[in-house]
């Protein structure tokens, strides 16, 4: 990342942000009726442009904190000034060059409205009282992406079609949206939230962090809600509010079909569209058709084999790749792939307890809320099989071949909730300490073969690294 090349690219664009015709004509209406500001604010909530230019010239006249909230600046700036500023940005409304420009400058504003949605709908549920000025700062988190899109159409197009994220910007432009974004926030003195809250930041504060998550999953679910880095966003939010991810999917995807309902440009792609589709990307301009090819005698090339273990592994490096990610979502996410992608009937996270005294099932996937194995726990001087593992970073698989070999060594607690002689096991370390096991079998199912095994070291193998490393960057 780039804040000089962000610097110096504002330097040479910067202007403010006008509001497209299909949004000011609300306000045409209401400055001739002389609307109360009641009514003229809701047009503004609606309205980023209109928003950053209304907290701009509040917090400009002053040196104090800049104001959060749209009402304290239409109280500071009084009702005359107030109309008069809103006339001068009627008579200055967005002009694009292509319908192209027209509609991805419509498509972020829509975009920051649905972040505004998502952040109060967020914030009513952890109990946050200042919603208002929360849905003012959402809606204000897109400011570099826009300034892109309205002063360099065609590289923003660029950015578009290489797939529209924050590698792509740095690519076309050498900086990120959300590194522009924070400038243009610290040059027009709007609130400090919009600042900490750009997704390059870090920041402690849970509103902050709820603001750049939710910043972050608007962008995201934009490519499809199938997609990976969407999950990966939802498990952070439910990490945040503290609630299972179902839960809060259900309420982020409610939040999504009310904001398009809400939202007052129509000709744009509602995120809540995308709902029940696969995966999709940005939306690009049609290219050109190339004349059809010759017809070739060639036979069609093969597709390559899917290897067996890939989608997890790319998972476990995209959660390392993102510096917010926590050791719990990369346990999860292992757990989830042995069970999903590799067919392990039931997998079990076993973790050592901080004195090192006991060993607790932690989370099972595969077995029904009640079942004996989701509570088990058992003292690690007695933990058999279990406690040698942690010894040293070690794999083993116990099959009918070798059960006299380790039936001593297994718990009687343990096999008895088992059930089975066929499974796997191995420590997880972060670094030279071990943590806990991860067990696996397929009770019910296939018997565990050799390439089974193989694919499962691999899997916990990268998980422990993945955690080593992630340890290391706290």
């Amino acid at each position: 990342m780039s804040p000089d090349a962000a610097r110096r690219w504002l330097d040479a664009h910067h202007r403010p942000l006008p509001s497209p015709a299909s949004l000011l004509a609300p306000l045409r209406d209401a400055l001739e009726q002389d609307a109360a500001t009641d009514r003229l604010l809701a047009i503004v909530r609606s309205n980023p442009p209109l928003a950053a230019a209304l907290l701009s010239a509040v917090n400009g006249r002053s040196t104090r904190e800049p104001v959060a909230s749209l009402e304290a600046a239409a109280s500071l700036l009084g009702d005359s000034a107030l109309k008069r500023l809103l006339q001068q940005q009627l008579e200055q409304p967005a002009s694009f060059d292509s319908p192209h420009q027209a509609f991805l400058y419509e498509q972020l504003l829509a975009r920051s409205l649905h972040n505004a949605e998502q952040a109060i709908e967020a914030g009513r549920a952890l109990g946050y009282s200042d919603l208002e000025s929360l849905h003012t700062a959402a809606s204000l988190m897109y400011l570099g992406e826009l300034s892109c899109c309205l002063q360099a159409p065609a590289d923003y197009l660029d950015v578009c079609r290489q797939g529209g994220d924050s590698r792509a910007a740095e690519s076309v432009f050498g900086f990120d949206f959300s590194e522009l974004g924070q400038l243009i926030a610290e040059q027009s003195r709007l609130p400090e939230r919009v600042i900490q809250a750009q997704p390059h930041r870090q920041s402690a504060d849970a509103k902050t962090r709820l603001l750049r998550l939710t910043t972050r999953l608007c962008r995201h679910c934009e490519q499809g809600w199938q997609d990976d880095r969407v999950t990966a966003d939802l498990q952070q939010l439910a990490e945040l509010m503290q609630k299972p991810i179902d839960r809060i999917a259900t309420l982020v995807h409610r939040t999504a079909v009310g904001a398009a309902r809400s939202c007052p440009l129509e000709e744009v792609w509602h995120p809540a569209s995308r709902l029940p589709l696969i995966r999709d990307g940005f939306w690009t301009p049609p290219q050109p058709q190339a004349p059809p090819a010759a017809v070739s005698t060639k036979a069609p090339p093969q597709p390559k084999p899917v290897v067996k273990g890939s989608r997890t592994r790319d998972r476990l490096q995209q959660l390392l790749r993102q510096p917010e990610s926590t050791q719990s979502q990369l346990l999860q996410a292992c757990l989830q792939g042995l069970h999903e992608e590799l067919g392990f009937t039931r997998v079990s996270l076993f973790l050592l307890s901080k004195d090192r005294a006991m060993l607790h099932n932690r989370l099972t996937l595969g077995l029904e809320e009640g079942a004996p194995l989701r509570r088990y726990a058992v003292d690690t001087a007695r933990a058999g099989l279990l406690a040698r593992l942690m010894e040293k970073p070690l794999a083993l698989h116990v099959s009918p071949e070798n059960w006299a070999k380790y039936e001593a060594l297994i718990p009687p607690s343990l096999l008895a909730r088992l059930d089975t002689r066929d499974f796997v096991a191995m420590s997880v370390f972060i670094a030279s300490q071990p943590i806990g096991v991860i067990l696996a079998d397929r009770k019910g199912s296939n018997a565990i073969e050799a390439e089974d095994f193989r694919v499962f070291k691999q899997i916990v193998g990268l998980c422990a690294k993945a955690l080593t490393l992630a340890a290391k960057r706290r």
